[in-house]
């Protein structure tokens, strides 16, 4: 179940929209349906608003429709391997690696490493704050997951 994570002692990101169990390509994924409806949500506005330089045929919209799919695992793997350089907008690629899972986050960050979840969550808090402060509003989110985000 998706739902919104209030944040401890993080002032610049009080809360992130997190999921509840892993959403990737690996068989012991869950892919809860509301989960993997806002992993498609916050990874297609990063895409929207970061445009990163890769084929215009996999900028393509998600759908609204719950599924996994090997365009979702594609863009997980892509997040896992991305991160914002220091508030600046612009995107590094850290070392490739074959991680198409998404975790939930049990905090902002785990050891020296952060969540890939809380680093979307606060791509979009940077650079499309009215998208991630109204997510429940956003045009993709169903009723399920639009209440378990309340």
């Amino acid at each position: 179940m998706a739902h919104k994570l209030t944040l401890q002692g993080n002032a610049d990101l009080p809360f992130i929209w997190n999921i509840s169990q892993h959403v990737g390509d690996s068989p012991s994924c869950a892919n809860q349906a509301t989960d993997v409806l806002l992993v498609k949500i916050l990874l297609g506005e990063w895409i929207r608003v970061a445009q990163p330089s890769i084929h215009p045929s996999c900028q393509e919209p998600f759908l609204a429709s719950a599924g996994m799919n090997l365009r979702v695992a594609y863009w997980i793997r892509a997040a896992n391997n991305t991160h914002e350089i220091a508030g600046t907008g612009a995107m590094a690629n850290l070392s490739w690696s074959e991680n198409g899972v998404l975790s939930p986050a049990q905090g902002s960050a785990f050891g020296a490493n952060t969540w890939t979840i809380v680093r979307l969550n606060q791509f979009l808090k940077n650079r499309a704050n009215s998208v991630w402060q109204n997510l429940p509003s956003h045009p993709l989110c169903t009723g399920a997951l639009r209440a378990e985000l309340a």
